[in-house]
């Protein structure tokens, strides 16, 4: 009714064309949610025939009966995934992974190529025989790219290296030592001294009087992209110097054979 109030006079065409009823109807569905919230008025609604279930054949008995199953045990299958995955990772590793028979620290300023170690270790290996009894003969070489002046390396490895030789040094991993610059290393480590005495200095062997060493064809490296520059390993090798740790070290007694 406030409707056809406000739009007098258009209102009063409808009111002759339809009546009352579409205003009232208008106004009852506007104030009915009101009367429902405030004298709580119940509303039922005419229940519908459900429809008569048709009978499951064998095919769609299967299919529900696996969405049933899926949907109460996915989680289960979720985590027995993810554990079959994690042991086989760890299968997959403890089976593949070889054992070093022997392990040799190299320490220079500028790393080695992967090429120049591979050919260090495939040549040492020459010399070993299989002291774990695994079948294979491995010598396992480990760069350690460090200096005592800090400006001849990058930084990142700079503290690789020194996080590397601290591991190396405290598991006793690597009897023998190839070092670039064994005075600096021996300042910042002191490990030479620990393990040669106070005379450390005369029981390093440098790397040139070492027939065994000094001989091995080691090849040589590009330091340009066109293969202009190369660097002989061994001339690279010439001034360092070799620390044992061990001289008991099987490797160590085969190069000296």
């Amino acid at each position: 009714m406030m409707n056809m109030i406000l739009l007098f006079p258009v209102s009063v065409f409808w009111a002759v064309l339809f009546g009352f009823w579409l205003p009232g109807l208008a106004a009852m569905q506007t104030l009915f949610p009101v009367l429902q919230q405030t004298y709580g008025i119940e509303v039922r609604s005419i229940p519908r025939p459900a429809a008569p279930e048709k009978p499951l054949t064998a095919q769609e008995q299967k299919k529900r009966s696996r969405a049933n199953w899926w949907y109460y045990n996915w989680g289960i299958v979720a985590v027995a995934a993810m554990v079959i995955v994690g042991v086989a990772y760890v299968a997959h590793g403890l089976l593949t992974t070889v054992d070093p028979d022997y392990t040799v620290a190299v320490v220079t300023a500028e790393a080695l190529p992967d090429e120049a170690v591979q050919r260090l270790q495939t040549a040492l290996a020459d010399y070993a025989e299989n002291a774990n009894g695994d079948g294979a003969v491995i010598v396992q070489v480990n760069n350690y790219t460090w200096s005592a002046d800090a400006t001849l390396t990058d930084m990142n490895g700079q503290m690789a290296g020194a996080t590397q030789m601290n591991t190396d040094l405290a598991n006793g991993e690597s009897k023998i030592w190839i070092l670039d610059d064994p005075e600096g290393f021996e300042q910042a480590y002191g490990a030479l001294r620990e393990k040669l005495g106070e005379n450390w200095k005369t029981q390093l062997i440098l790397w040139s009087q070492q027939s065994t060493l000094s001989n091995l064809d080691l090849g040589s490296y590009n330091t340009a992209a066109d293969g202009s520059q190369t660097v002989d390993v061994q001339h690279r090798f010439a001034g360092y110097s070799v620390a044992v740790f061990d001289a008991s070290d099987a490797l160590w007694q085969a190069l000296n054979s």
